[in-house]
């Protein structure tokens, strides 16, 4: 028996990391992985020797379960909820003659305005008036903002939010002319440039398996990469420790070694969409338990390479190894035809 003192130490439990990579394991085989699990993080910092705040550890912080209320007519849920929205507009409303603040002001017009549509969409299910009433105002909003974007003093401001979306909300006409106008208009305001995914002229990424798989990989990986608080944690390097250290410090702590290189990359581009993938890969084959043929949906991707090494006599193990480099070589083409628009 191996003594105690010999036996190699197990990384504790990481209920976070764990999570973490059942999520993106189901997202990458299945394309569905539920709730992103760590929505709700938090960051405990703590003085190093030189005083200098560096995170020591992240916490999950639990979702807190709905209370129970007795049931409530709806008329009166109404009358509640427009009474809310107007006491915080009451409260802004004194707020701007003291102290004028736009995001501040913003902020609670959006989420007001957001609570009267869903109070809108209810009533329209029901109500042919609240149907109409609901379809005038979401068309003025977005007529406003359309003719805001085509406001050169707003261009610059349009022009940073909307590269970075994937959808504008513009009306719509199906007249030809029309639709020619609205295309060259979402051209001026460089709509989806900087987006993670490549927009323009994309491929339908449902027609091929490596075209589905590497969508899915690339969704993933961006969804856990936008999230400042995990991308923070695992990328912020210790005093007294180089990258080596701090990279065995953090498997140390359960976390997963993809998780901790896909945290250190830089916003997916078209320079770094190669990087991307190699972490893509690295996730998915741990997904498929190493062995990416092993899923039978990725097999016929290797099919065609693995079918002419039988035909050439290689032994089993040397085909398998021909299968695996046929699936990288066509996910990777697919990422990178799919994600990395130029910076």
């Amino acid at each position: 028996m191996q003594p105690a003192a010999l036996k190699p130490a197990l990384a504790p439990p990481n209920i976070a990391a764990d999570s973490l990579a059942i999520w993106t394991f189901a997202m990458l085989t299945k394309g569905d992985g539920g709730e992103y699990p760590l929505q709700n993080v938090q960051l405990n910092l703590q003085p190093d020797s030189q005083g200098i705040l560096i995170p020591a550890q992240l916490n999950v912080l639990a979702s807190k379960k709905p209370r129970r209320f007795k049931p409530v007519s709806e008329p009166k849920k109404i009358q509640r909820e427009m009474r809310a929205i107007c006491l915080k507009l009451r409260q802004d409303a004194n707020l701007v003659t003291r102290y004028f603040s736009h995001s501040i002001v913003a902020d609670d017009l959006a989420e007001a305005i957001d609570r009267l549509t869903k109070l809108l969409v209810d009533l329209a299910g029901k109500d042919a008036t609240a149907l109409h009433r609901l379809f005038g105002t979401a068309l003025l909003s977005v007529i406003e903002l359309e003719k805001l974007s085509f406001r050169e003093d707003s261009l610059r401001l349009i022009q940073a939010e909307a590269s970075k979306q994937s959808m504008w909300p513009v009306p719509y006409s199906p007249h030809p002319r029309r639709k020619r106008a609205l295309d060259k208009t979402m051209r001026k305001i460089r709509l989806g440039e900087h987006n993670f995914q490549k927009l323009w002229g994309a491929r339908d990424t449902d027609k091929s398996i490596a075209g589905k798989f590497a969508h899915r990989m690339g969704s993933a990986l961006w969804i856990i990469h936008s999230m400042p608080g995990l991308r923070f944690f695992l990328s912020q390097q210790a005093v007294g420790m180089d990258a080596n250290q701090r990279e065995k410090h953090l498997l140390a702590q359960g976390w997963h070694l993809w998780m901790i290189h896909l945290c250190h990359l830089p916003e997916l581009t078209e320079a770094s969409a190669s990087a991307w993938f190699e972490v893509g890969w690295e996730a998915l084959q741990k997904a498929t338990g190493e062995n990416v043929t092993a899923n039978p949906e990725l097999a016929k991707l290797g099919k065609s390479n693995a079918a002419y090494g039988d035909k050439i006599g290689l032994k089993l193990g040397a085909q398998s190894c021909r299968a695996k480099d046929q699936i990288r070589k066509l996910l990777r083409k697919a990422f990178l035809t799919r994600f990395g628009n130029p910076a």
